[in-house]
This record gives C-alpha cells, sequence and structure tokens, in this order.
C-alpha cells in the first residue's frame, strides 16, 4: 500500500534530463490527464507557488546540500562517502553528524543514529511521526516532492529514464525528504492545509492562458488559409532531381530548406533526426556509449564508431587526456593551485584575451589542432554488430516513412543537425531531441552506410524498394548556429562540387535572415560564426524559439509557403500509407516529441522561474548535471531566460500550444485517436490541436 502511494506522489512530477543531453519535456506533464485549465490552477499553487511556510526553506537548504554532493558527476573534488551504497544507505550513516539537522540535540541524534536500514521503514516511520492520517499521505508526499521540484525531477530522471535507472532513488529521496522534514518542522502536515487552502482560493481561469487562446485562434486561421490553398497544387511528384537533402523535422530546418531549394533543382525531404534507427553509438576512443535515438525508445542495436587511424588517434587522446587530468588534479589538490596559477597563468592569460577579442580564430585553431594532430574527426562505423535483416528493415522502415522509395537522385544526404557553441551549459538543448540530446551526424552517416551496401540493396528490392546503382548516400551535418552543411565525403568528390557551391550560398541566405531576430548583432554570415565560437555569448542562436506546429504532409504543401522557423514538417504521402502505420508512428512519436518540446518553451516562457532555468548570467553549474541560481537555489528545470526572451522583460517565443495540421483522410485520422488513449487525452485536455485536411472532401476538420 505504502509504495502505491509513493509512486502515485511521483506520477505528478515530470522527469528532467542532466546538461550532457537535455531532453525537452513538459514540466505538467504528471497533470497531462486534466484540462490544461485545471492543470495551470494546480501547478499556480505548487510549481509556481512563492510563498510557502518558511520551514520549507530549512529542509530544502539541507536537502540541496546532500543532493548536490551524491549526485554529482566528477565535479567535486572528495566524493561522498559511502556512495557507493546507494542515496539513503550513506546519509543514514552521515545525517548524525550534520549539526544544522541534529542541532545539539542528543535525542535527535540518537533517533538518527538509529534510523531503519530500510527506506520503506522511515518512510512509514516518519508519516506516522507527523501523523499525516492515510487518507493525506499522497498529498503530503507530492507536496514534499514540488517544494524542491528541481531535484525531485532529476531523481525522476534516474528513476525512470536514466540507461542504468533505478527506481530506488525515488524512495531513497523521499526517505530523505522525511527525516529532514521530522528533524525541522515536526508539525509539517500544516502544510496539507496550507495546500488546500490555497487551491480552494485559486482563481479557476488563468488569464494566460486566455491570451495564448487568443493567439493560436490567429495562427490557426492563418496557416489554415494558407495549406487550403496549397492543397490544390498537391500532386504526385516524380521530379528528377539533382540532389534530395533528408533534414530533421526540427524548426530551425524549415528556413534552411527553403533557402537550399531556391539555389536550384533540389528536394527536401522532413524526417524525424534519429533517421529511423533505434541504435546506441559506442566510441572506442574515448569509451562511451549513447543513444542515439528518442528517449520514447530504446536502442536495439549497438555500432562502434572507430578512428581510421587508430593508433595516432588513440596516442593523441591519451596525452590529452593525461595533461587534463594532471591540470585537473593540481588546480584542485589543497597544495598546489596557487603554483599552477603562478606557472601557467601568462599563458592561459594570454589564451582568454585571444577567446574573448578573436574568437573565430581561437575556435578556428583549436579545431585545426585537434584535427591534424591526432585526425580524431576521421572515424568509421563497425556495422558488424547488426545482422543484415536487421539493416534491411532499418533501410526499409526509414526510407518508407521519409517517402523516399521511388525517384533517387544520384546524390541522397542525410543531414542530421547539432551546434556549435562555446562555454554553453545549454549546449545540448540546441542538439537533436530526436537522437536522445546528442547530434544527429552519427546517425545520419550509418543510415548511409547502411544504403551504399549492395547486399542491403539487393534486399530492398524485394520490399518493392530500387536504388539505381548511380545513387550515392552522404551524412552531412548541419549546424544550426552558424548554418553551415557539411556533406562527410573526400573534398575530391566532384559530385558534390555543385552542391557544396549551392548549400554555401544557402548558408549565407539563412544567415542573414535568422539574425535579423537576434538582438544587437549584425545579420551577417561573419556574425553567425562569431556568436558560435564566442564564449561570453548568452544566446548564440533562438533553438526552437517560436515553435507553434507540426505539418504533417508531402512537401508541395508547405513548399510555397514561408513558416518563418515555426513549423516542425514532416513528409507524409497519405495514398503510400496502406496500412495507416506511417501516420500511427508519426501521430505517436514525432508528434509527441514536438508536444514535449513545445510545452518545455511554453512554460519556460510564461514564467522563467518556476519553469525556466533563469537568466545565465546568475547561474553556477552544479554536479556537471544542472543549474542553480547563486549558490543554493533549487535545480532549475528547463529553458534559460536567455533562450526564450529578447531582454529581462520582451519574450522572443510566443507562448501557444502545439497545432498539428495533417494531410490525410478524416477517418484513418479519427481511427488513429480514438486507438490511442494517450494522444485522445492530449487532444481532449487541450494540450495539443489536431486538425486534418481531407484530400477526398477537400475540407479540413479539428479533432
Amino acid at each position: 500500500m505504502l509504495k502505491k502511494i509513493i509512486d502515485a506522489s511521483w506520477d505528478k512530477m515530470a522527469p528532467f534530463w542532466p546538461l550532457q543531453n537535455l531532453i525537452a519535456v513538459n514540466p505538467l506533464n504528471g497533470f497531462e490527464n486534466l484540462p490544461i485549465e485545471e492543470a495551470l490552477k494546480k501547478a499556480r499553487v505548487t510549481f509556481e507557488q512563492e510563498s510557502w511556510p518558511t520551514e520549507i526553506d530549512k529542509i530544502n537548504l539541507a536537502t540541496i546540500k546532500w543532493c548536490q554532493t551524491y549526485f554529482d558527476i566528477d565535479q567535486a573534488t572528495l566524493k561522498l562517502p559511502g556512495r557507493q551504497d546507494g542515496f539513503y544507505s550513506s546519509l543514514r550513516t552521515l545525517l548524525p553528524h550534520d549539526q544544522l539537522i541534529h542541532q545539539g540535540q542528543k535525542e535527535r541524534q540518537e533517533w538518527l543514529k538509529n534510523l531503519p536500514e530500510t527506506p520503506l521503514e522511515i518512510i512509514d516511520m516518519c508519516l506516522q511521526r507527523l501523523e499525516v492520517a492515510e487518507k493525506d499521505r499522497e498529498t503530503f508526499l507530492f507536496l514534499l516532492l514540488v517544494t524542491l521540484p528541481g531535484w525531485a525531477a532529476h531523481v525522476k530522471y534516474l528513476s525512470e529514464w536514466a540507461p542504468t535507472a533505478e527506481e530506488d532513488q525515488k524512495i531513497d529521496y523521499l526517505a530523505l525528504r522525511l527525516v529532514l522534514t521530522v528533524c525541522l518542522w515536526p508539525k509539517a502536515k500544516n502544510l496539507l492545509s496550507f495546500y488546500h487552502e490555497k487551491l480552494k482560493n485559486a482563481e479557476d481561469h488563468d488569464p494566460r492562458l486566455e491570451i495564448a487562446a487568443k493567439h493560436e485562434q490567429e495562427f490557426q486561421e492563418t496557416v489554415q488559409v494558407q495549406l487550403g490553398e496549397q492543397a490544390k497544387n498537391i500532386n504526385d511528384d516524380h521530379s528528377k532531381y539533382d540532389a534530395q537533402l533528408v533534414f530533421c523535422i526540427d524548426v530551425r530546418s524549415e528556413p534552411m530548406r527553403r533557402a537550399i531549394e531556391k539555389q536550384g533543382n533540389y528536394q527536401t525531404i522532413g524526417f524525424a533526426g534519429f533517421f529511423g534507427l533505434p541504435i546506441a553509438v559506442r566510441d572506442t576512443l574515448i569509451k562511451s556509449e549513447h543513444a542515439t535515438c528518442p528517449v520514447l525508445l530504446k536502442p536495439v542495436s549497438t555500432v562502434e564508431k572507430k578512428p581510421v587511424h587508430v593508433k595516432a588517434a588513440r596516442q593523441f587522446y591519451r596525452t590529452i587526456h593525461a595533461v587534463k587530468r594532471l591540470y585537473q588534479a593540481l588546480k584542485y589538490s589543497f597544495l598546489t593551485p596557487l603554483a599552477l596559477v603562478e606557472a601557467t597563468g601568462s599563458l592561459f592569460g594570454t589564451w582568454g584575451i585571444v577567446r574573448s577579442l578573436f574568437p573565430r580564430f581561437a575556435s578556428a585553431s583549436k579545431q585545426n589542432a585537434s584535427t591534424e594532430l591526432g585526425k580524431i574527426n576521421v572515424t568509421h562505423f563497425d556495422l558488424s554488430s547488426i545482422p543484415l535483416e536487421t539493416q534491411v528493415d532499418f533501410a526499409a522502415g526509414a526510407l518508407k516513412m521519409m517517402g523516399l522509395t521511388k525517384t533517387f537522385s544520384k546524390i541522397v544526404a542525410f543531414c542530421g543537425h547539432g551546434s556549435t557553441t562555446r562555454n554553453n551549459a545549454f549546449a545540448s538543448s540546441l542538439d537533436c531531441g530526436a537522437c536522445g540530446g546528442n547530434e544527429g551526424l552519427d546517425n545520419a552517416r550509418v543510415l548511409a552506410q547502411i544504403l551504399n551496401q549492395q547486399s542491403v540493396r539487393k534486399a530492398l528490392v524485394e520490399k518493392r524498394i530500387t536504388i539505381p546503382e548511380s545513387t550515392r548516400f552522404y551524412g552531412a551535418r548541419h549546424d544550426t548556429t552558424t548554418d553551415d552543411i557539411a556533406i562527410i565525403a573526400p573534398e575530391s568528390d566532384e559530385k558534390l562540387a555543385g552542391l557544396r557551391k549551392s548549400l554555401a550560398n544557402a548558408q549565407k541566405e539563412n544567415s542573414v535572415n535568422r539574425l535579423h531576430h537576434i538582438p544587437l548583432v549584425k545579420p551577417t554570415k561573419s556574425m553567425a560564426q562569431v556568436l558560435s565560437s564566442d564564449w561570453a555569448q548568452v544566446r548564440p542562436e533562438w533553438g526552437l524559439a517560436r515553435n507553434a506546429c507540426l505539418i504533417v504532409g508531402p512537401r508541395t504543401w508547405t513548399k510555397n509557403i514561408n513558416l518563418e522557423g515555426r513549423s516542425f514538417l514532416h513528409e507524409y504521402d497519405w495514398q503510400a500509407d496502406e496500412d495507416d502505420s506511417i501516420l500511427t508512428t508519426i501521430m505517436t512519436a514525432p508528434m509527441v516529441v514536438a508536444h514535449w518540446i513545445n510545452m518545455q518553451y511554453f512554460f519556460s516562457t510564461l514564467n522563467p522561474v518556476a519553469y525556466g532555468a533563469g537568466s545565465k548570467v546568475t547561474q553556477n553549474i552544479t554536479g556537471k548535471k544542472g543549474v542553480m541560481q547563486g549558490n543554493a537555489s533549487d535545480l532549475m528545470h528547463g529553458l534559460a531566460l536567455q533562450s526564450v526572451y529578447k531582454d529581462d522583460l520582451t519574450p522572443y517565443h510566443q507562448a501557444l500550444r502545439l497545432q498539428v495540421f495533417i494531410h490525410g483522410p478524416k477517418k484513418r485520422i479519427e481511427s488513429i485517436i480514438t486507438a490511442q488513449p494517450k494522444i485522445a487525452e492530449l487532444i481532449k485536455n487541450q494540450w495539443i490541436f489536431v486538425h486534418g485536411y481531407d484530400p477526398e472532401a477537400k475540407q479540413w476538420h479539428s479533432y
């Protein structure tokens, strides 16, 4: 019974990913079973509550201290004793020595020394000691979580979403919160009456939602008119293109695709940026492994990434790694920091000046040194861990989902995207969410490598996909900060000369258009490079700000519309989707991811402190996994102020819920919604809005 109560209290909390791979998520994910207006009402008295009883502050301060030390990722010099035994076990040993908690009281010290061995026992004991009635326990535990939501959200991630998820973390964390509560606020059950009183007096209507609804209606009508007009021009595209480029559905791809299409006879295609490969990539050089697929999926295969020049790369990496370890040891030792400053101060001072005054030169120098000394960037992938049959399934699934099964160009490039920034704690939030908060280049290269194999092409013929001998697939990297698209192929490849020139022209055009919206910068290609390499830059790019809709349909439906970088674009041909499986996949995966991204930006704009990360100017990184404001705030979750605001008071992102526009038969869309309860719930409770254009009836339907 107690375990069920604990699980229910955590259900209302959304997870928070660490800085290394920030994933967008709806901060009110646990309230999506409620109409959004009701969810916002509850959120205003919990997540946005600014006047909790003062006793909570002491409990939070103690919790933050222990969470910082236990969940640290190699930032602290001294590790928490007993950390290897688990959160509760280590704290059970150490809490009796914490003066802040026992405050010198002998009775309290004795109680702390004799805590039960299991966290479930201490949770039950503390609830009884605090006299929390059985019927109130779930709410009370939830209030202990929501009064310090950042760390609770991270523990939720560690318990349910991390690669090595441990459910016990949730129980351990609540055990700590309750032990601290018993010691520091014996009358904590008053928190229940405080919450219920606030909820009773809260307004039912949120004016912020009313304002959003007005703008949503205007946006919906505008886009529907544009798409309705373009629906007349949709036809089967059998054109022969000079090149085909597949981009992630990310909103930043839309203006880049328009810029490329202006340059010549090029087709661009929108598809989820992991390119349909549910894989993990293991880097054999640095001995690291990470999943490069949406967090909704689990990798089914692991691909090894290896340097071509193994000996040179390994020697270079070992040398650099040894120097870094020596530097860190000297920097954080008790005896050597002053001597280190004396010995290296002039060197680092000069480098600091170069980085500050000539950021592009510093960045280029560092990159060139890495490339030349170790050949680090020259890698290949070992696909031997993926059986041929599975490779064929991956290839067929990806090509069908992106609608690329008939007319192939000689050049097909999969453009995985990533960002290049300096001194940016939120760098991974600018990378590909479909790749688990990593860059999409690896997946692009793996799919290209699979499709270039003759054995795979031969097997695809049996699946009614014939790839001409003359077609060559390439992986490419779309840098969203500089607008550069680098195709991974030798510079001597003459087939790519014309395309590379067109991509350079598109880069220049898109940079100029995009930088018009960034305050205090000149809209030039060179300025985009500066923003990318300047370590003092708080806003290297706008990311996915102003995202507002997802359009699912053929490119000919949107090609002549300037969507202003506000739309996720996913290719879809309803006539080729014979069993509805493609649209089902789109609505249950990419649409959900787009909704999470949309909600992260929505709420980070609505309240940058409660749902965001506050200003970058006053942030400190803690444990290499998150940021806090000052030195003792909660773990801030969500986006930084500079990601959604032009200045401290003026939003750049327009807080709108996601509008989804689908080109497909009414009955098909209805049947998918009926068969997917979670999707139906999101629509019914108005977290997202779905509109379908029926190509047969030639009219719009809203669901």
